[in-house]
Formats: C-alpha cells, structure tokens, sequence
C-alpha cells in the first residue's frame, strides 16, 4: 500500500487550520451579533434581531430589524443615529453599511 504524499497531507493539514480560524472568527461574530442586538434594545426599548454578511474576512452588512410599533416617533434618521454606532462598536468592525428594517406585525 502506498503512503500518500508529503505535500498532499501538509496541504490537508493547512486546509485544516485556516477552517479552525474561520470557525472561530464566525462564532466570535455571532457573539458581538447578540452583544449588539441587547445594546440596540437597550438603547430603543425595542427588541431587535439582526442578521449579517461577512463576505472574505470582511463585515459587509448588517441588517437591524426592529418591531416598528415600538420605536415610537423616532425617524429612521434618528433610528440609524442610534443603531449605527452600536453596530460598530458591538461587532468591532464598521460593516459596509447598515439596513434597518422596521417589522410590521400582519395583524395589528
């Protein structure tokens, strides 16, 4: 039986630590996902989710989804004045930009 070669298992070997780091980085963005999401609700009294892009190691975008009838008169000018800089600080990176989306309920 024939070994496999030497370049073939350092290439696995490589393939698996760079895997590693991109686990890892994901789960420590997931952390600053929910960091950002208390901040935020903290900061309006609205709950919020958010969702995000991270395309090559970079944050691309992040979606801030808020239960609309609970921002009350806040414009969304106001809302993205308060949102954006919590984003960029919970998440450690300024993503590329930053959508709020207010969430209607279907019945009101």
């Amino acid at each position: 039986m024939r070994s496999p070669p030497r370049a073939s298992i350092a290439a696995t070997l490589l393939l698996g630590l760079v895997a590693c780091g991109a686990v890892e980085e994901l789960q420590g963005i997931g952390d600053n996902q929910k960091a950002a999401e208390q901040a935020i609700a903290q900061a309006t009294g609205a709950e919020t989710q958010i969702g995000w892009n991270w395309t090559n190691g970079r944050l691309t975008d992040v979606t801030v989804s808020v239960d609309a009838r609970a921002v009350g008169d806040k414009t969304v000018k106001e809302l993205g004045a308060l949102v954006a800089p919590l984003v960029a600080q919970n998440f450690e990176e300024t993503p590329d930009q930053v959508q709020i989306l207010l969430v209607l309920p279907a019945r009101p």
